[in-house]
């Protein structure tokens, strides 16, 4: 009679017991039929590069199912309101995240926190207006952070983006800020691609970092322009010679021109109405507020210029 007929493996090993030659199978056989990770129900997944994809999908949350391996995820054109802190860390690996076009208001310190490998982080078109302290702590290798079309009125932290040691494009047109000072970053060193036209910039000497790169950052093709003080034209960093830049791009503290006494009679809970002449040396963008005192104690109050 003859023999049968062996897969390779087996006719190699053909004189080994009967035991061994099962345990060299085994593998083999658990590799083949090891199903791939599971997706959420309501996003597709592309697993040879471990991309989830959930756009336009009316998600109010993130999908549960999402893959701990996942590299790129894709949550644009949802109803995100908000993202607390550590909701992401159980994807480590995450390298691309894309919360676009939701209605995030809120972002809690930390909730980029456990994403070291985090290298895009796009946040266009929700409806941030402050970046808490920390926000960006842990993202080393973020290269990409995109805030344009938002609502941001002021980086309320001085060092909002400390932490973002390799950024390179940083979009922030399309807001409502008055400026946007170096101190911001752990460096504006790496920084190559700045994008902050679209904005009601104030020209004074916290843009004065910016001015001293202007010919070599790239504002991909849309200059800042200049809302204010009057005497700068809003082309300024375009028409302007840098001799008269500088001269424009000075501080000043503002002045109270006349320190009259006004005195006011008022009910408990009435409103009341203060003449504040200042003087014309106050930049517009300066945050002007009062405190009212009474016996040494502050009094809260609600103060509109």
């Amino acid at each position: 009679m003859r023999p049968c007929a062996c897969p390779p493996l087996l006719r190699r090993h053909r004189y080994l017991p009967a035991g061994r030659v099962l345990l060299l199978a085994l593998p083999w056989a658990l590799l083949s039929a090891a199903p791939l990770s599971a997706c959420p129900a309501r996003c597709e997944c592309v697993p040879q590069v471990r991309s989830v994809l959930c756009q336009r999908r009316r998600l109010t949350a993130l999908p549960e199912g999402i893959p701990t391996e996942t590299r790129v995820l894709e949550l644009s054109r949802n109803r995100l309101r908000c993202l607390t802190a550590g909701e992401l860390s159980a994807f480590p690996l995450l390298e691309e995240l894309d919360l676009s076009e939701n209605a995030l208001a809120g972002l809690e310190p930390g909730a980029f926190g456990g994403l070291p490998q985090l290298r895009a982080l796009r946040l266009r078109g929700n409806q941030l207006r402050l970046l808490p302290a920390g926000l960006f702590a842990g993202l080393a290798n973020l290269t990409l952070l995109d805030l344009s079309e938002n609502r941001l009125v002021v980086l309320v932290e001085p060092r909002a983006l400390f932490g973002l040691r390799q950024i390179r494009l940083l979009n922030l047109s399309a807001n409502f800020l008055p400026t946007l000072e170096e101190a911001a970053f752990h460096s504006v060193n790496s920084l190559e691609t700045l994008r902050l036209d679209r904005n009601p910039l104030v020209c004074d000497c916290r843009l004065l970092w910016v001015l001293q790169r202007r010919k070599t950052l790239d504002f991909d093709g849309q200059l800042p322009t200049c809302s204010s003080p009057p005497g700068i034209p809003g082309d300024a960093l375009r028409a302007l010679p840098d001799a008269v830049l500088f001269e424009f791009f000075t501080c000043q503290r503002p002045r109270i021109r006349e320190r009259r006494l006004q005195r006011v009679t008022a009910l408990e809970g009435q409103p009341v109405s203060f003449l504040c002449p200042l003087g014309i040396q106050l930049t517009a963008s300066r945050a002007r507020s009062a405190v009212w005192l009474k016996r040494i104690q502050s009094l809260r109050s609600r103060v509109q210029f």
